[in-house]
């Protein structure tokens, strides 16, 4: 640390303070309270230096992984400023709902993030302080979260982060985590039924009360438009989309209701909509199905056995909930089908079985409620008699 701490006048003190703080951050963690403290004695050193000294003393260590993003900005900082702006054309691509540029941008995004990556590894390295894998998924969720977060970026510009930033995952550049990625030709011809989980779409606004449902519809919108984009080339029929809000146990006071995100459910491009109905926060909602027309040849699959209790349903109490939903939709287009998961929810897997049970016999009833036979009964396990290949969408 230099010396001149203690020849500050309080005319240069900023410049002085920035001078020594860009010094210190320069510096490798291991080394920064040590010269810090230098800092701090020299400057106390003279009465004009004290203020100077309370600066100094109130700067904290970075982290490791934040260092290592420190370093790429000092030692890369035109290819870090070239991924940053990125974040424009994002935006716009965004306001324009423009899709292919989303994907085109993104692939963009990658390819720099993992150049950047390597060299942060390089500088690391050549120091003589070489990342570990936890740091390098650190250094990358600050890149992304930075390229996600005005402010972020803007810290990341000053060189002195201090410790790793995760994006969470809300906000104007939520849509680049929202692209999936996966063959369109391979599902239909090896015979797999494409099974997509979002559990993001109605449990995100948990975590945003923030915001106003207005605000939230349309940031979950664009992802669902961002998914039938990715799910082009894949028949419909192939397609079954489910979704829920959250398979935790908790008291879901907050959940956003059905009614204001079913036309969301809707848009997604596929034959057949899973959808969380039998726990007690969510089993009134088959009244929404009065007032929304289910599409023409799509299938509703009402969560009518759930993974909130280890109490298995009963299999009246099953049918009775598939006969609301049948009254509501049509017979012809309710399968049955549980909340979500069960295996990892309930106590045992024979309670998993059991409400499986509970599941058939409730539907053969309502079949026969309905039709006077239960042969027409339909489960959703399993579905037409096809594997399913189950894809988890992350907003």
């Amino acid at each position: 640390m230099s010396e001149d701490a203690n020849q500050v006048l309080p005319s240069d003190a900023d410049e002085q303070f920035e001078r020594i703080a860009g010094e210190l951050y320069g510096l490798r963690p291991d080394a920064f309270a040590d010269a810090r403290n230098v800092g701090v004695k020299l400057a106390r050193a003279s009465a004009a230096g004290r203020a100077l000294a309370v600066r100094l003393g109130a700067l904290r260590k970075p982290d490791q992984s934040a260092w290592y993003v420190n370093l790429l900005w000092r030692q890369q900082r035109d290819q870090v400023e070239a991924f940053l702006d990125l974040r424009a054309a994002l935006e716009q691509a965004q306001a324009a709902a423009d899709v292919p540029a989303l994907q085109r941008l993104m692939g963009q995004c990658r390819t720099q993030e993992d150049a950047l990556v390597a060299m942060a590894r390089s500088l690391a390295a050549g120091v003589g302080a070489p990342m570990n894998a936890a740091h390098e998924r650190e250094v990358r969720e600050m890149l992304s979260a930075a390229l996600a977060l005005p402010e972020l970026a803007a810290e990341v510009g000053t060189g002195r982060l201090l410790k790793p930033t995760a994006y969470a995952g809300f906000g104007p550049m939520a849509v680049i985590l929202a692209v999936v990625t996966m063959s369109r030709k391979a599902p239909a011809s090896a015979g797999l039924l494409v099974q997509i989980d979002d559990p993001d779409l109605p449990d995100g606004w948990q975590a945003h009360l923030e915001v106003d449902v207005a605000t939230y519809v349309k940031w979950a919108e664009l992802r669902i438009d961002v998914l039938d984009h990715a799910l082009r080339g894949i028949p419909a029929d192939w397609v079954r989309f489910h979704t829920c809000w959250g398979s935790y146990h908790g008291p879901h006071k907050y959940d956003i209701p059905l009614k204001d995100i079913v036309h969301l459910v809707l848009k997604a491009n596929a034959d057949s909509y899973s959808i969380e109905a039998s726990n007690p926060r969510h089993d009134h909602e088959s009244e929404v199905w009065e007032t929304i027309k289910l599409p023409d040849g799509k299938m509703l699959i009402p969560g009518v056995v759930g993974h909130c209790s280890d109490l298995t349903e009963h299999p009246p109490l099953v049918a009775n909930r598939l006969v609301q939903y049948a009254k509501a939709v049509d017979r012809e287009h309710v399968m049955t089908g549980t909340d979500c998961g069960l295996g990892s929810q309930v106590g045992h897997p024979n309670i998993a079985w059991g409400k499986y049970e509970a599941m058939v016999g409730g539907a053969r009833a309502a079949s026969k409620k309905l039709w006077g036979q239960w042969e027409r009964a339909q489960c959703a396990l399993p579905y037409r008699g096809l594997a399913c290949l189950r894809l988890l969408v992350v907003h």
